[in-house]
């Protein structure tokens, strides 16, 4: 019953609200109508602020150190940027895991080995029998 409550939700929010005539069609969904409207929104509620201090998000970049023992900026970007993506690979782990078999547990083992991205192989150990290679 909560599978069928999830998979329909994911259809509503991934399946393809409409389709654009350009090449075979391309699948628009509701998720990416969301983004783009939110995006826009934020966009023009902030009076364009991506735009307007684009120059100054540059120059904050690219400053050099101030001291020798301290990190520039573009250092401090790198960091925060990397521990933001590395987060967000731990929680689509742990939600492959938690929605998952003992499969999901052996097919993130592959991905880590294989290095693909995590989601495909966990979609097939949802979806196949569960192994028993990694118990």
């Amino acid at each position: 019953m909560i599978v069928d409550l999830i998979e329909a939700l994911y259809r509503l929010l991934w399946g393809d609200l409409f389709t654009l005539p350009v090449g075979g069609g391309i699948g628009i969904s509701l998720m990416v109508v969301l983004l783009f409207t939110a995006g826009i929104w934020f966009t023009l509620r902030t009076r364009l602020l991506p735009v307007r201090l684009f120059r100054d998000m540059i120059a904050a970049v690219c400053e050099k150190k101030q001291g020798r023992n301290g990190l520039s900026s573009f250092q401090t970007l790198v960091i925060s940027t990397a521990t933001r993506v590395g987060m967000g690979n731990l929680v689509g782990v742990v939600a492959a895991v938690s929605v998952g078999r003992l499969g999901t547990v052996g097919a993130v083992v592959a991905s880590g080995i294989l290095k693909p991205r995590i989601f495909p192989w966990a979609a097939v150990s949802v979806t196949s029998p569960p192994m028993t290679l990694f118990l």
